[in-house]
């Protein structure tokens, strides 16, 4: 008998891929904000893992951690080394000598027995890979990497760099003694800001998908109700023949299907020809008018989006922005500085009309990519130029879209809700604040 593992699709990266591409972009650490959305994740899953299923992945690097290149959502791959212990051994030890070198905690490399922290101390490293995009343990040799293991000999953070619960969630959980390590419980409470700020994003996106759900239930139950109305045919999407304030406005203009001729012009096996009296009877009934005068009124219309309208929306506020005075030198707005760096740099060469497409729409998207200013074919921006000083930001595409929307807001930009019209200016070019 042949049996079949069904498992879920898993998109985007892996963690090696995704720091390794950082890297080569000259960047020398992710962006605090991602490292601890991806963090946070992680620790999740081992949450649910070690407390829920008593389980041990053993092999937690990151090749096994995949990451989406939009959303940033985390998903923990291959457990073909994890081992799952009894309900009664909570604290039962492993043995068997498994993993990664290079993620290996001091247990393992000097052949002790080990828990569940041995996950714990690979997510350290993952942690510090994250914030450095290089391993903490490294050497010409296996037996090199594992003597700085066992002496928990790294580089430590630079404290310039990073925050301080960055620091001391990393130094408190690369510990070599076990006893002193945190478990996974402890690591959620050290980072619980973090934790809070994941969950309210979270929250908020249930919500707004629930929203989106509501609305297309509703929308498929006026469908319903339309389709179960077969005695009326509405004319609903015709264009309309008379303003609002016109007459007939409040009557609800319907055709029945009764008043519309359903007999055959020409009787079942009749054969109509040329000249004949038939074929005279049918021009006749053709040419007959119908009495009915159909009449749809403007409020019975469907406002239909044009999907150019955002992105002009968007192109149309960069070029609001790029017209304002630079911020001043002495205390210089970092919201507006990274728009008008960016604005300058989209539109400062003209091959970058080919990824005008590509960077409105993950302004639209508000990605969670960092905006690395890359050229078409990928090219790192040339140094100490307008692309390399705004790379040098690292800003989201979700924060700059937020910049443009506030400064635009705060210097009298007027625009209707995304998806509408924008109403007109004045002679100016631009609308007085409120």
């Amino acid at each position: 008998m042949l049996y079949r593992i069904v498992m879920e699709f898993c998109s985007g990266v892996s963690l090696q891929s995704f720091t390794a591409s950082a890297r080569e972009k000259g960047f020398t650490k992710l962006p605090e904000e991602q490292t601890w959305q991806i963090f946070v994740q992680i620790c999740l899953a081992l949450r649910y893992l070690h407390g829920e299923k008593n389980i041990a992945h053993r092999d937690l690097t990151p090749n096994n951690v995949l990451v989406q290149w939009h959303t940033l959502h985390v998903k923990i791959a291959d457990f073909g080394l994890a081992l799952q212990k009894g309900a009664g051994a909570v604290v039962s030890m492993m043995k068997s000598m498994v993993g990664t070198i290079l993620y290996s905690c001091p247990e393992i490399v000097q052949h002790k027995p080990y828990t569940n922290k041995t996950d714990v101390w690979a997510l350290g490293c993952l942690l510090y890979k994250m914030a450095t995009l290089r391993d903490p343990f490294t050497g010409t040799n296996p037996l090199s990497v594992a003597r700085k293991i066992v002496e928990c000999d790294y580089e430590h953070l630079d404290p310039a760099q990073h925050s301080a619960m960055l620091l001391g969630t990393c130094q408190k959980i690369l510990i070599v003694d076990p006893e002193f390590r945190p478990d996974i419980q402890e690591v959620c409470q050290l980072i619980t800001p973090a934790l809070v700020r994941h969950l309210e994003f979270a929250q908020r996106t249930i919500a707004s998908h629930q929203h989106a759900g509501n609305q297309a239930s509703a929308a498929a139950q006026r469908s319903l109700e339309t389709a179960a109305q077969p005695a009326v045919l509405r004319l609903g999407a015709l264009s309309p023949l008379w303003d609002d304030d016109g007459p007939g406005l409040h009557s609800e203009p319907s055709i029945s299907v009764s008043s519309v001729r359903a007999e055959p012009l020409v009787p079942s096996g009749q054969v109509v020809s040329p000249g004949s009296e038939t074929s005279a009877q049918c021009f006749q009934l053709l040419e007959e008018p119908l009495r009915e005068k159909l009449q749809v009124p403007r409020r019975s219309m469907r406002n239909i989006v044009d999907p150019v309208q955002k992105v002009l929306l968007v192109a149309h506020r960069l070029a609001f922005l790029g017209q304002l005075p630079a911020p001043e030198a002495e205390a210089p707005d970092e919201r507006l500085l990274a728009v008008q760096r960016y604005h300058q740099w989209l539109f400062s060469l003209p091959n970058h009309a080919f990824i005008m497409k590509r960077e409105i729409s993950r302004l639209m998207q508000r990605s969670a990519e960092v905006v690395d200013c890359s050229g078409v074919g990928g090219e790192p921006p040339a140094p100490c130029s307008v692309g390399a000083a705004l790379a040098a930001m690292s800003i989201t595409y979700e924060r700059l879209s937020q910049h443009i929307k506030m400064i635009c807001a705060e210097h009298g930009y007027h625009s209707a809700p995304d998806g509408a019209h924008a109403p007109p200016s004045d002679g100016g070019g631009k609308s007085p604040r409120p």
